[in-house]
């Protein structure tokens, strides 16, 4: 073979292996994003059941008193959101975030972050917000 054909055939394989490292990479991103966006599904479906999950590391305090309130009004999970609020009230360290709504138009806002040193959710913040129902 020729310094040519050698060249060329170099150049071919970098570009294909980089082809492959860029798509490797983006299934990734996306199994990670589907595997967080499941998971606090999950752990909405969890609080509406039974004020709290087994995927929370716990609950900050006065939020359970929260739930209570929203929960007396048949509730579900009205939107799961990837990344954080912007800010000032996220700071970019949320990896979802879980929006929960009531029948009565009443809802909850929660930021949510996988713990470092445990597979559990941590909940970074949440605030109550209200619904208009007439908008969807």
């Amino acid at each position: 073979m020729n310094k040519r054909a050698i060249i060329w055939s170099s150049v071919a394989i970098a570009i294909v292996a980089a082809v492959l490292v860029v798509l490797a990479t983006k299934h990734r991103l996306e199994t990670s994003n589907q595997l967080i966006t499941s998971r606090t599904y999950q752990i909405g479906q969890d609080l509406i059941a039974h004020s709290s999950s087994q995927q929370l590391a716990g609950l900050p305090p006065g939020l359970a008193g929260q739930l209570a309130n929203l929960l007396g009004s048949p509730t579900r999970v009205s939107a799961v959101l990837l990344g954080d609020e912007p800010p000032p009230i996220g700071d970019g360290s949320a990896c979802s975030r879980l929006i929960l709504t009531n029948e009565r138009a009443k809802g909850m806002e929660l930021r949510l972050c996988s713990a470092p040193t445990s597979d559990k959710f941590r909940i970074m913040g949440y605030w109550p917000t209200s619904v208009n129902p007439g908008v969807r």
